[in-house]
């Protein structure tokens, strides 16, 4: 954010004047200030740079999009992404769960949906990552339909949205799933940090034995007593 009580507009110019005559290490640590000043006046500013950097400073450009926590940065990042491949793409993918947009929601489901496996993974993290409600019932419905290592990232995912809504969705998981998906879910409820976890995680150890029990004592560790 602006500070010192100065503009966003303000703030985001006076970074802008600095990055002109700044060398390389330092118009990094620039672009990253721009992404924290969560302004909106950043992201046009923000995109600019990306267009006329490559390497290191587009890459940090890219996350600091992300990083303004802005409506305006969800289309350009999913554009970014669309015109873009490899280390640039998944870090477009990546910044959009940064926003923390509903809009991104959306986007992300769809990339998801259409991606292949390593932009799938990427989507799915990055779903949890937006901390949208929206997000709880996307990846409840990405866990259904898929299995393996792209199931347990959708369960992990439910844990990093910090949703107090994931904790129900996670325990009707814990018991649907075996052997190491439970262990996610008991460790995913814990992730949410939201105080209906707690009751959760006290009712698996009691009714839990061996690893799962001993996951259920560790994640409940994390919260003050």
């Amino acid at each position: 954010m602006a500070t010192s009580g100065r503009p966003a507009a303000q703030h985001v110019a006076d970074l802008m004047y600095m990055y002109d005559k700044a060398g390389d290490d330092n118009q990094i640590e620039i672009i990253r200030a721009l992404g924290e000043t969560c302004a909106r006046e950043a992201v046009p500013v923000l995109q600019r740079i990306r267009r006329n950097r490559s390497g290191k400073a587009e890459l940090e450009a890219i996350r600091a999009l992300g990083q303004t926590r802005q409506p305006e940065a969800v289309s350009v990042l999913a554009e970014i992404r669309r015109g873009t491949s490899g280390d640039r793409e998944l870090e477009a993918i990546r910044a959009l769960g940064q926003t923390r947009q509903p809009e991104a929601v959306s986007v992300l489901a769809e990339i998801r949906r259409v991606s292949n496996s390593d932009k799938e993974i990427e989507a799915i993290r990055a779903l949890g990552q937006t901390r949208r409600p929206e997000a709880v019932s996307v990846l409840a419905e990405i866990r259904r339909a898929l299995g393996g290592d792209k199931e347990i990232e959708a369960i992990r995912a439910l844990g990093q949205t910090r949703r107090p809504e994931a904790v129900s969705v996670l325990v009707e998981i814990r018991r649907a799933v075996m052997g190491d998906k439970e262990i996610e879910a008991i460790r995913a409820i814990g992730e949410t940090g939201a105080p209906e976890a707690v009751t959760a995680l006290q009712q698996i150890r009691r009714a839990t034995s061996g690893s799962c029990e001993t996951e259920a004592i560790r994640a409940l560790s994390r919260y003050k007593q």
